[in-house]
């Protein structure tokens, strides 16, 4: 039984070990990173997950022992034996509860990390171009989004953003200065 490559010159390989180099070349020159979408993707959902599992385990373990503080504060131990019983459990409790929500966050950072990194290479695709403009079409997506999800709707902007940052301060400023309520001069 023959190799496929015994048939195969030398000359014939060597060519086809330099289109290969060519290719890689190519395809990493191109890519975003250095790196083909089909490993950013995995590598980014992963440093995505394990970043956010991070940030939820120190979040709920805090938060979980806090709550556990406040559903036994009226009845704190009197012994020794009391006290370590109740670290213990206190312990124990956090701990679970850092586990729980670090998953949690894990899975959601991971996600729209996800979602980001996919919408972008579908951008990518689209316009046939990979420069900032999908990056930043990327993030809008996914940014607007999130605001759906967490159903920040845009009836709570006025109140709130519009009121602190832009829309008050810029109608309201000319008629205080053109009615003379706010005086420019230096004290004396």
């Amino acid at each position: 039984m023959m190799d496929k490559d015994e048939d195969v010159s030398d000359e014939e390989l060597e060519r086809r070990k330099i289109i290969s180099a060519k290719r890689r070349w190519e395809m990493r020159q191109e890519a975003r990173l250095g790196l083909p979408f089909a490993i950013r993707l995995p590598l980014a959902v992963t440093l995505g997950a394990l970043v956010g599992a991070s940030l939820g385990l120190g979040h709920g373990a805090t938060v979980t022992g806090l709550r556990f503080r406040a559903e036994n504060a009226h009845r704190l131990p009197t012994s020794p034996t009391g006290w370590y019983l109740y670290h213990k459990s206190k312990n124990y409790v956090t701990a679970l509860g850092g586990i729980k929500e670090g998953g949690r966050m894990g899975l959601r950072v991971g996600m729209w990390t996800a979602a980001f990194f996919t919408i972008e290479n579908i951008f990518d695709n689209w316009r046939n171009e990979k420069d900032f403009l999908n990056t930043t079409g990327g993030g809008l997506a996914v940014a607007g989004g999130f605001s759906w999800w967490s159903k920040f709707l845009f009836n709570q902007l006025p109140n709130s953003f519009i009121e602190l940052f832009s829309l008050k301060p810029m109608l309201t400023y000319p008629n205080i200065h053109c009615q003379g309520r706010l005086r420019l001069e230096p004290p004396v």
